[in-house]
Order: structure tokens, then sequence, then C-alpha cells
């Protein structure tokens, strides 16, 4: 029988992946933060939160606005 996958509860859901959830979380208080504070806030290294930010890019869910010394990250969700 044909059973219909639900993406948003699957385990492998990278919307709900803890470490995107909290990166969304923070940039949703501070969107003029930067790559290295944010690894800092959300206690991860610098390359983790550069891969998840990639990834949530590629999702439509985030969007860097601006450059990066003076722009600002937009949440899309």
């Amino acid at each position: 029988m044909y059973r219909e996958i639900d993406p948003i509860n699957t385990e492998n859901d990278l919307v709900n992946d803890p470490v995107k959830k909290k990166i969304v979380a923070h940039l949703k208080q501070n969107p003029h933060t930067n790559y290295s504070t944010l690894a800092e806030k959300v206690g991860y290294s610098v390359a983790t939160i550069k891969r998840h930010i990639q990834e949530l890019k590629k999702l439509g869910l985030i969007q860097r606005i601006g450059s990066d010394k003076t722009g600002h990250w937009k949440i899309t969700e």
C-alpha cells in the first residue's frame, strides 16, 4: 500500500533540525548578526553555521539582503 510521506514530520526534515531552528530563532532577533557572532550565540562552529545557512538559503527560508558588512538576514518562512 502506498503511504504518503509528510515532509514536515520526517526524521530528516531540514527545517526542523535543532541547529537550524536555533539559527533561525537568533536571526529573527538579530538580523544584522554575522557568522562568528551567530556561531558563538548558537554554540556551534563557524563552519557548521555556514553549512546550515547555505541549506536554509537553498530551502528559501532565509535570504541575505545587502553586503556581508552592512546587510541583514531576512526570514522568508
